[in-house]
């Protein structure tokens, strides 16, 4: 998907020294709240000096975003920050167990986002071979077969390039 000038704006800004100075400032208030956790709100009041009201989508807060995108940085250097189930927030967390059940959750993850580019790749071929054809005539069915006839394969889609099921 094509990215907003919204969010190119914010990732110029946050390339321009921004990020370091949010993470450093993150981490600190979310360091000084261990092991408690602080809200999206909590960051953003804490950092920038307002609250948005609890009815503001904040998926539309530009700070939000760049805190987010701070957190998600510090993430990949190895902070151990996740964010809290049952609330939109975030907290540095030690816990094994909590960290063992996220490995799993990204693992299944990432079998459906590998399902989803493998789908993509199938329907790119097929409007490339196809044009127009492409488009079926109708939704097609998910056929369960046995393990022995599909090799591994457990649900397989058929149709033609017309679009036409068999």
């Amino acid at each position: 998907m094509a990215r907003t000038d919204v969010y190119e704006s914010i990732l110029q800004e946050l390339a321009d020294g921004e990020l370091e100075e949010l993470e450093v400032k993150v981490f600190h208030f979310l360091r000084r709240v261990y092991p408690a956790s602080l809200t999206r709100r909590d960051l953003l009041e804490a950092i920038f000096g307002y609250r948005p009201g609890d009815k503001e989508d904040l998926n539309n807060n530009t700070d939000d975003r760049k805190i987010r995108t701070a957190i998600a940085s510090m993430f990949e250097k190895g902070v151990p920050i996740v964010s809290t189930s049952g609330g939109a927030g975030y907290r540095i967390d030690i816990d094994l167990d909590q960290w063992n059940q996220l490995v799993a959750e990204l693992e299944t993850k990432k079998e459906t986002i590998t399902k989803k580019i493998d789908a993509t790749y199938r329907i790119v071929g097929k409007i490339k071979s196809a044009g127009i054809d492409a488009i079926p005539t109708r939704v097609p069915q998910t056929v369960t077969m046995p393990a022995a006839v599909t090799s591994n394969i457990y649900q397989t889609t058929f149709f033609e390039l017309s679009g036409e099921q068999k």
